[in-house]
């Protein structure tokens, strides 16, 4: 479903040039991300608060 919404949104809202754009490959980085937390890797955060203190933190 989320993806029939962001086809929607993107009919809609992107200009014509952009619409043949496939999201479904994940860039290297995006499948590099995927494969460490399929891994069991990655940070884990108690709260969300916990999670927004340290992605503020990064800026």
């Amino acid at each position: 479903m989320p993806k029939k919404i962001f086809s929607i949104y993107c009919r809609k809202c992107l200009p014509s040039n952009m619409k043949d754009i496939d999201v479904s490959i994940p860039n290297g980085e995006t499948a590099a991300a995927f494969r460490e937390l399929e891994e069991g890797k990655g940070e884990r955060f108690k709260s969300i608060k916990d999670l927004m203190v340290d992605l503020n933190a990064n800026n």
